[in-house]
């Protein structure tokens, strides 16, 4: 392997050598090209996670770029060139001032007004959070998942979708080891982990167009009727064509009787209905969608507990204490919908 020593005084030569390169390049460069792309990338590269952060960073450059520089480049490799550009920079020098003053009074006003639309964003979102404090899913106690009676009907939706499928909220991993015995690559959010992030965040970052199938369920169904039109959009954009959705949730009567306290509290929405969901889907281009009823039936439950030895009343209608028992109950107390990607 040789010397140590002498590997060490060879990296050193190599990097000197890139150096001297590097700098020779640079001294070929205009004079304000390195400025130039420094502010380049500062207006382009996202520097915070959040938008408050990002707005007050967007403001910052608006803040920069509110004053004019009235120095024109006038170096050039043409011999008198640089004479004439600075005789002409010098003669029309009062109109460009009284242009860029005009500009600069312009440019401050509506950063002005930026600065005063973001502290009112700022004070909005702070009033927000001291309304309704932070429901995160690991506070969320998780429901018995063994239970899935649609798990037949999410992995017939499934079945051939070609690309990795995404499963929120997937619990003890049933469905995924379900999924996978079918050859469908499938992996899971688990909102219990210490390092969880939300569907939302997942697909925000995930490319466009490489998604086979999303399954949501779980915290889906208090995330808001906002958030869920923007889930959708996600995974519209997401999915490949053909890709699918399948979206698990109690009906909201039923999530309204059994929600924990903590959840029905401070949770920012409710349960949308399977129509509303299919509305969403149809909204983002999804086609063939479909809407699947199960879980517990008290409708189903209470008749078959009163029987037909009910006594009946006139005409064999049923007797209004029955009427008013059965308006006190809900159907299938689940649904699921399913919804194919259309080609963008």
């Amino acid at each position: 392997m040789g010397d140590p020593a002498e590997r060490h005084r060879t990296v050193q030569r190599a990097l000197a050598e890139v150096e001297a390169e590097a700098d020779a390049r640079r001294a070929t460069l205009p004079d304000d090209y390195e400025e130039g792309l420094r502010r380049l990338f500062d207006e382009l590269s996202p520097q915070g996670a959040s938008a408050g952060s990002l707005l007050r960073q967007s403001l910052q450059v608006v803040d920069e770029r509110a004053g004019l520089d009235l120095r024109p480049p006038v170096a050039s490799a043409k011999p008198g060139l640089p004479f004439v550009k600075r005789l002409i920079a010098k003669a029309i020098g009062w109109y460009v001032r009284f242009l860029a003053a005009q500009s600069a009074r312009f440019a401050a006003a509506v950063a002005r007004a930026l600065h005063v639309v973001a502290d009112d964003l700022d004070r909005l979102r702070d009033e927000l959070a001291m309304a309704r404090p932070d429901l995160t899913p690991a506070s969320v106690p998780q429901p018995e998942r063994a239970g899935r009676w649609w798990a037949p009907v999410a992995t017939e939706a499934l079945a051939g979708v070609r690309g990795r499928v995404l499963h929120a909220d997937c619990g003890d991993g049933a469905l995924l080891a379900a999924l996978a015995a079918l050859g469908i690559d499938a992996v899971g959010l688990d909102p219990s982990a210490p390092s969880a992030v939300s569907v939302l965040e997942e697909l925000e970052v995930t490319p466009t167009g490489v998604l086979g199938g999303v399954v949501l369920e779980g915290s889906v169904q208090w995330l808001g009727a906002s958030p869920c039109d923007r889930l959708v959009g996600l995974a519209a954009d997401r999915l490949a064509e053909g890709g699918v959705v399948v979206v698990a949730s109690a009906t909201p009567e039923a999530w309204a009787k059994v929600a924990p306290a903590v959840v029905a509290d401070l949770a920012p929405g409710r349960p949308l209905h399977p129509e509303t969901w299919a509305h969403l889907f149809a909204r983002h281009g999804f086609a063939a969608v479909a809407v699947h009823r199960g879980g517990r039936d008290r409708r189903t439950e209470l008749a078959d507990a009163l029987g037909a030895t009910t006594p009946a009343g006139a005409a064999g209608a049923a007797p209004a204490w029955r009427v008013a028992l059965e308006a006190l109950v809900d159907g299938p107390d689940e649904f699921v919908v399913t919804a194919v990607a259309g080609a963008r």
